[in-house]
């Protein structure tokens, strides 16, 4: 039987196929927490009890047609790179690295500290995964990382500068 060696061409394409592979696996987990985040900014709109309600209720609202938009973002991105989309509750809880307390809380700075947190949590997971991406070369989803931190940042701060506004409050 003829053995068939693999080309240099095959071996880096492989290798490439593989990286898309991670890629792909690895957008499944921020879409799976991306979930998580919009699931919880959403109750929090609707449960959360504070004397500035009205502002706050204006800045989840913004904050999870943001992560709508970013929940399309990602499973898209992860098509692109040739993987499959979770979509089902299942399997973004069984993927999500956030949690939800699955506790009935109304105090707007325990929400809004508990949000915070996660979207620092994303922040510190896409930071650390965007210089994989650079070393394996993969310039698109690490430009794609980027700008997904950078939307957090933003969402983050502003949850920060209502928490600063509302210590001021008090």
């Amino acid at each position: 039987m003829k053995s068939v060696k693999a080309s240099e061409a095959d071996i880096v394409r492989m290798m490439k196929d593989m990286g898309r592979t991670q890629a792909a696996d690895f957008l499944n987990s921020v879409l799976s927490d991306e979930y998580v985040l919009h699931t919880k900014t959403r109750d929090y709109n609707w449960t959360i009890s504070d004397a500035h309600v009205s502002d706050l209720h204006d800045i989840l609202y913004a904050q999870f047609k943001e992560i709508d938009d970013i929940l399309d973002e990602v499973a898209a991105r992860a098509r692109e790179l040739g993987g499959r989309s979770l979509g089902t509750l299942r399997e973004f809880l069984g993927q999500a690295r956030l949690k939800d307390s699955g506790e009935n809380e109304t105090d707007a700075k325990k929400l809004v500290t508990s949000l915070l947190e996660d979207h620092e949590t994303v922040i510190r997971l896409l930071k650390d995964e965007q210089a994989r991406f650079e070393q394996g070369g993969d310039d698109s989803t690490k430009e794609f990382l980027r700008k997904l931190v950078a939307r957090h940042e933003k969402m983050a701060w502003t949850l920060r500068a209502f928490l600063q506004f509302r210590a001021g409050q008090a």
